[in-house]
């Protein structure tokens, strides 16, 4: 009976000391579950689910998109159009009314205007505008249900129409619908809900009221936007022609018993945010007009494919059973598990959200990932270390060339300088400290950033490297570190580009009202120390030696002569083309002895 009695207490103890085996690491997937289960709740994962979502369709739409029965036409106003009437927008009644007409004739299901009718009269303007529109309206209402666009005020009021509209939609066979698209925080448009109303009474929309008219449920859901293809619209030009010609085939062709929107394809006007761009045939823009999401939320009500999320409970199932991967050993065996687990967590996502399902991929990551803890600190840490280096390798940067040099390898703080022959530029304002003085200070500084803009963006496109300003002055480097095969070349090049743009400079200086300006250039080939130079807190990459000195004594000789562009013989000698360069002589400059002095041929300007 004792021992009978003993056995259930070892039974007890073993399991006691089983659980505090396990404790630490039964409470570390605990806490993996907890952690993923509060990213499920957490504003922050919605976006990052939306992200992934947006980018889902993009990709869906171009390898998988959902085939659908293409029952929506839409008839754009377009930039063409508006230049073949030669009428506003607002006052586009007699157009209007007769593409209704030729619509109607056509014998659609329904038709949805995203468009506000006008609230007050123009017959003021030209007689006859309100009878067109209104026997449009007409035509419309009795071929097929109608759905007018609304929209409301400040106050949440729906906003009124000339009596003579609101006496005709005001039928069994109209409907309103209202325009508005909901809007997540970041401007896109990703889901469909008309509870929009003060304590979420339904405000009926545009394809809600189609959707109804043809006698189906309206529910709300995430925007399918991978579920068809892109729109191609008619623009309302080609429908007038077909009404006007009385080509009936073709109407009928293109609205007989069709969901027929009409709206604005303005380049300028109703442009939204969307995960994919849903007109075809509109370039390269991001986004799409209004009209088409208004199309894209009655294809998804008339196909049911509007995505509805996973049940929550289903979410943290999911969440739960991922992060076991937590009791994995790790190793590496165990890093690429968890990989292929991820590819496979986001196909399957994938797969759902084509089918109409939205899950919670971010969330099903963090619990897949949460038993990978040490993995993620190690590397944070690495990549702090390699942005510390990355500060100490670029400390004083400036110019491309150098940047290039660097990432390449080839530049190093530690690195000695060296020698190399190589071009230097220098360039200078005419006469800046006397207009300065007539100037305040926050112009002059405007002056510069402008002027100094074009200067270095044309030494960086003849592949210099900027040295440093100099008050208004330049200093550049032609040939180091990026090497080339001709720095002089470049050089020269680089100054004739630099001429020019202070000549567009002046254009604008005289569109504004300014003084415009006059620059002078040296340019010098020689050799001299190139390298970084500072102290251990500070240092730049810079040009040392009697080259720069001589280019910038060239430069200053630009204030005597009446070319803008001046070299030394040394830079003569090494240039492809001399045809555009005249003789000076021998001139003499401080420092040295004379040297021989060529011009660019163009003279000043200014």
């Amino acid at each position: 009976m004792n021992d009978a009695m003993r056995a259930p207490g070892n039974i007890y103890l073993r399991w006691q000391s089983g659980i505090g085996k396990i404790g630490l690491v039964g409470w570390g997937y605990v806490l993996v579950v907890f952690l993923a289960g509060l990213f499920l709740m957490v504003p922050v994962t919605s976006q990052w689910e939306d992200q992934f979502r947006d980018h889902a369709y993009g990709l869906l739409e171009r390898l998988a998109p959902v085939p659908v029965t293409d029952d929506i036409v839409v008839v754009g106003i377009d930039d063409t159009d508006l230049q073949d009437f030669q009428v506003p927008l607002a006052i586009m009644h007699r157009q209007l009314g007769a593409t209704l007409e030729a619509i109607a004739s056509a014998r659609p299901r329904a038709i949805g205007l995203d468009i506000l009718l006008p609230v007050r009269s123009f017959d003021n303007l030209q007689p006859g505008l309100d009878a067109a529109l209104a026997r449009g309206l007409i035509a419309a209402r009795t071929a097929a249900p109608l759905v007018v666009g609304a929209s409301t005020d400040g106050q949440g009021v729906t906003k009124p129409m000339h009596p003579l509209f609101a006496t005709l939609t005001h039928s069994s066979q109209v409907g309103l619908g209202y325009l508005f698209l909901l809007r997540d925080t970041d401007g896109m448009i990703r889901r469909f809900d008309e509870r929009l109303g003060s304590a979420g009474g339904r405000a009926p929309s545009l394809s809600g009221q189609m959707a109804r008219a043809v006698g189906l449920e309206v529910q709300p859901g995430l925007i399918h936007y991978a579920v068809g293809s892109a729109y191609s619209y008619i623009p309302m030009r080609q429908v007038l022609d077909w009404h006007r010609e009385n080509k009936i085939q073709n109407l009928r062709t293109a609205f007989g018993n069709k969901m027929v929107m009409i709206g604005s394809t303005l380049s300028f006007d109703d442009q939204q945010h969307t995960p994919v761009a849903l007109g075809a045939g509109l370039g390269a823009q991001v986004g799409s007009h209004g009209v088409f999401v208004h199309a894209q939320q009655l294809r998804n009500l008339m196909t049911g494919t509007l995505v509805q999320p996973l049940p929550w409970v289903l979410q943290f199932l999911f969440v739960t059973v991922l992060a076991c991967s937590w009791w994995l050993p790790p190793s590496w065996k165990t890093g690429l598990l968890c990989v292929l687990l991820a590819v496979c967590v986001q196909l399957a996502a994938l797969y759902a959200l084509r089918w109409g399902i939205s899950s919670t991929v971010i969330a099903m990551q963090l619990a897949l990932f949460g038993g990978m803890g040490c993995r993620l600190i190690h590397a944070g840490w690495q990549s702090n270390r390699e942005r510390q280096h990355l500060r100490h390798i670029f400390g004083g940067f400036v110019s491309p060339a150098v940047l290039q040099e660097i990432l390449a390898g080839r530049l190093d703080p530690q690195t000695a300088g060296s020698r190399q022959d190589i071009c230097v530029l220098f360039a200078d304002i005419r006469g800046f400290t006397t207009m300065s003085e007539a100037m305040p200070p926050e112009q002059v500084t405007l002056l510069l950033n402008r002027y100094f803009d074009r200067m270095v963006a044309a030494i960086h496109h003849h592949d210099g490297t900027l040295d440093k300003f100099i008050g208004d002055g330049i200093m550049a480097v032609f040939g180091a570190p990026f090497r080339s095969a001709n720095p002089c070349n470049d050089a020269f090049a680089c100054a004739c580009h630099m001429i020019e743009a202070v000549d567009a400079f002046n254009a604008e200086q005289k569109l504004l009202g300014a003084t415009p300006i006059a620059i002078g250039i040296g340019l010098h080939y020689g050799p001299a120390v190139v390298g970084y130079v500072g102290s251990r807190e500070r240092y730049e990459y810079s040009v040392i030696g009697d080259t720069v000195n001589v280019a910038s004594r060239i430069e200053g000789l630009t204030r005597e002569l009446e070319h803008p562009v001046l070299l030394s013989e040394s830079a003569y000698r090494q240039l492809s083309d001399k045809q555009r360069l005249i003789v000076i002589g021998h001139m003499a400059i401080r420092g040295r002895s004379a040297i021989n002095i060529f011009a660019w041929e163009r003279k000043w300007n200014v």
